[in-house]
């Protein structure tokens, strides 16, 4: 016979059994397309409960690091990139295809080089230089006006 302990234990894994299918469907029925308000009267929940359910599920849900996302991008696109060129640089492929597949390798390096930033303009500090200009010149003529004085 279980114990008191042990009736309390069951119960809470149980209630949080029940919330995790709870929440889990909230999520799937947001993919699914369902507004707030549609998934807090399926469950029969309050629409703040089916909000917390489907936000909560998806803070648990781990996406890949930026990084690691890029670099598959990369690779994808060098995998893309060797096919047209070697369709491109093809003297035996009709002048339609070729053109075609330059058009393409150029379009492939062009999205390499935006996830890249190879085409982003330099950033430069202005503001910085500016200010520092500033402080030079003032200084400049906090010295002249010294000089002035003697």
């Amino acid at each position: 016979m279980p114990t008191k302990k042990q009736k309390a234990i069951a119960k809470d894994t149980e209630r949080k059994l029940t919330l995790a299918e709870r929440r889990c469907k909230a999520l799937q029925l947001r993919k699914e397309g369902m507004s707030y308000r549609q998934i807090a009267n399926e469950l029969k929940v309050a629409l703040n409960t089916a909000h917390k359910d489907v936000t909560t599920e998806l803070a648990k849900v781990t996406k890949e690091p930026a990084e690691q996302v890029l670099e598959i991008e990369l690779h994808r696109l060098d995998d893309l990139l060797r096919v047209a060129s070697q369709v491109a640089f093809d003297g035996g492929q009709k002048a339609g295809n070729r053109l075609a597949a330059i058009d393409r390798t150029l379009r492939i390096m062009d999205r390499r080089a935006k996830y890249l930033g190879i085409d982003e303009p330099k950033q430069t500090n202005e503001s910085e230089e500016v200010k520092k200009a500033l402080l030079d010149l003032k200084e400049v003529a906090t010295q002249f006006a010294q000089a002035e004085e003697v």
